[in-house]
């Protein structure tokens, strides 16, 4: 897959989103915005769990989906012998999975799905993102 490495983390300064190269300098994790490409990157500091990467795929408004993000829309997930079955509509954790090397939604039960999907293979790439829409964070703070 050719895709940029972009990272993207919440920013200490409260000043939202901050998008770029990652690096962990002195235990400050930053990431270090790029404006044009004659200039100096700008650093920004950012909460170490708010870190996410760009997976290289778009929703079906062209947004960037990234490690950490949200997906709203009509899913249908294949298992390992080729079968799919249709989530209808579902709303979908888009996290890294170590073991795979891959970006994936969890494979085991997803919090805003009203059954398990554990014996799916549930990479990102299988996923219907025509029909998807990223529609917010794991790091969204939420209205209690």
């Amino acid at each position: 897959m050719n895709r940029p490495i972009e990272f993207r983390g919440m920013r200490v300064d409260g000043k939202g989103w901050a998008y770029g190269y990652y690096q962990v300098c002195y235990g400050i994790h930053i990431i270090s915005t790029v404006k044009a490409e004659d200039e100096a990157p700008v650093p920004n500091e950012v909460h170490p769990e708010t870190v996410g990467q760009f997976t290289g795929l778009t929703d079906k408004d062209g947004v960037k989906i990234f490690e950490g993000d949200i997906l709203s829309g009509t899913f249908k997930l294949w298992d390992s012998e080729g079968y799919s079955q249709d989530f209808g509509f579902a709303r979908l954790e888009v996290l890294y999975n170590d073991e795979y090397g891959a970006f994936t939604i969890p494979s085991t039960y997803n919090r805003y799905i009203k059954k398990p999907i554990e014996n799916y293979l549930n990479f990102l790439y299988q996923v219907n993102l025509d029909a998807s829409k990223v529609i917010g964070t794991i790091h969204d703070k939420k209205d209690e």
